[in-house]
């Protein structure tokens, strides 16, 4: 493999995009890498990345252009709202599985490598861990837009055997940073409501399950894939699954917050419980190095700190 590479990170102003591109850049000199360049609508960013590329996916001229520069492109732009896919399927659709066509089209014609980020809820719920033979059983419309384009990196990899393309499929990935408004992660909503003593609010019973994977462990599976060490699709899971009830009571106690929880109406479309099978992945050499616990104990560290910070902002003001 040919050093000083170039890699493209579409959706790299999003939650995982943003440390993709921070490890990247940190240890490009050891990855081999020389330019390392997020590209982001900026529409649903979590962070604004320095030297982004505002760039729609949707784009597929624009795409075709842009492709031609770099080496690697990690696909990761996508509409990842649940909820908003429920309301509005035709944009969910149209940036999902077009843009994807679009960013597979633009590798295909400039013969780059293809790492595409797909999502645990292409399976749908199983009470067992799954692994990359489970059927895909999506249950929202959000599901099956990754389904199509999950299905159509696959296609494309037996249509073009020459095609250098890895199908990642992270489990819950959580971290440091994540949104807590409407478009964020639970933990990251569940630990705001928590320091402003707000209502911790779940849908339905609480007993959906979740494989949570830390993001460094998340981003660490990308970067393998980057290398060329991962098979052609891999789970990036942990293997173990916690409850939403059980996530709500141990932020409770780690913030020492008298907030309460409040149980409000099933989401559509939600899967009853998910538990990936790390052991493909694991014979790769990749393993998770960060217990769900400790990595939930960073996001409340981390949380608490950046409340300070603004608090002494505001008094400062």
């Amino acid at each position: 493999m040919s050093h000083h590479r170039n890699v493209l990170v579409t959706g790299g102003c999003g939650f995982i995009g943003n440390v993709l591109v921070d490890q990247l850049r940190r240890n490009a000199l050891a990855l081999g890498l020389k330019r390392i360049h997020p590209l982001d609508n900026l529409e649903w960013s979590t962070n604004r990345v320095p030297d982004t590329l505002k760039t729609d996916v949707r784009d597929g001229e624009k795409m075709l252009d842009l492709v031609k520069a770099y080496d690697v492109v990690v696909h990761m732009a996508a509409q990842i709202n649940i909820d908003h896919s429920i309301r509005d399927i035709h944009e969910t659709m149209d940036i999902n599985v077009m843009g994807t066509v679009n960013v597979i089209n633009a590798c295909l014609k400039h013969h780059k490598q293809l790492v595409f980020i797909s999502s645990s809820e292409i399976y749908g719920s199983s009470d067992r861990p799954i692994n990359e033979e489970h059927p895909l059983n999506g249950q929202s419309p959000y599901a099956a837009s990754k389904i199509a384009a999950d299905r159509l990196c696959y296609a494309s990899i037996e249509t073009w055997p020459d095609f250098d393309c890895t199908i990642v499929r992270p489990f819950n990935t959580f971290g440091p940073g994540q949104r807590a408004d409407s478009y964020g992660g639970v933990i990251a909503k569940f630990i705001k409501a928590a320091m402003a003593g707000e209502p911790l609010t779940i849908y339905g019973d609480g007993n959906q399950r979740r494989d949570y994977t830390y993001v460094l462990d998340t981003v660490n599976a990308i970067v393998m894939a980057i290398q060329g060490r991962m098979p052609r699709v891999v789970n990036i899971a942990t293997g173990r699954a916690w409850s939403i009830n059980e996530i709500a009571e141990y932020i409770l106690r780690a913030t020492g917050s008298q907030s309460e929880i409040t149980h409000t109406d099933p989401r559509p479309g939600e899967v009853r419980c998910l538990i990936g099978d790390p052991t493909l992945a694991k014979a790769y050499g990749w393993s998770p190095e960060y217990d769900f616990i400790l990595g939930l104990t960073d996001c409340i560290q981390i949380a608490d700190i950046r409340r300070q910070q603004n608090a002494r902002e505001d008094t400062t003001v």
